[in-house]
């Protein structure tokens, strides 16, 4: 073969390992959308509103069988037997997984589309939502409640917000 002919095979062959890959990264993008944080399976948030803090939802943040899961052996306390303030005490610390007393972005998106296995919502018609609107409804959170605007939910911007929307 000529030195022409091999010039544009090889050109070929670059141009369809170029197609090759971004086909994957297309295919694995599009996977990446439609599944949540961390790798977990998408769940449908029927309590979600994009752009809307769900925080302020007295009955989500004060889920006491969904706290008794998480709390046993970390008090004394039973959820049933603890007022607002505790409950939302204990809502807070069990999102504040770096422990250093704020919730961030990645918190606030953990806390409010935290399911378990036997939980999952089933409710026809509702769908999953995209990291868009996720990132919308933190954006919500922050702007409502991060009254420092350094980015984080601190406890006392929590509790304030909490005391300020109860239902």
């Amino acid at each position: 073969m000529d030195r022409v002919v091999m010039d544009d095979l090889f050109k070929m062959l670059i141009f369809l390992f170029c197609l090759l890959a971004t086909c994957s990264l297309t295919a694995a993008h599009t996977n990446h959308q439609n599944a949540a944080v961390g790798g977990l399976p998408a769940i449908p948030q029927p309590h979600l509103t994009p752009g809307q803090n769900p925080m302020h939802d007295k009955a989500f943040v004060q889920d006491k069988a969904h706290m008794q899961e998480h709390l046993d052996g970390m008090t004394d306390k039973r959820p049933e037997d603890m007022n607002e303030q505790e409950l939302q005490f204990h809502y807070f610390k069990l999102h504040d997984t770096d422990t250093n007393n704020k919730l961030d972005g990645l918190e606030l998106i953990h806390a409010i589309t935290h399911y378990h296995g036997g939980e999952v919502p089933s409710i026809e018609g509702t769908r999953v939502l995209t990291d868009h609107e996720l990132s919308m409804t933190v954006d919500a959170i922050l702007l409502d409640d991060d009254k420092n605007n350094d980015g984080f939910i601190d406890y006392t911007e929590f509790a304030t917000s909490q005391t300020r929307n109860r239902n």
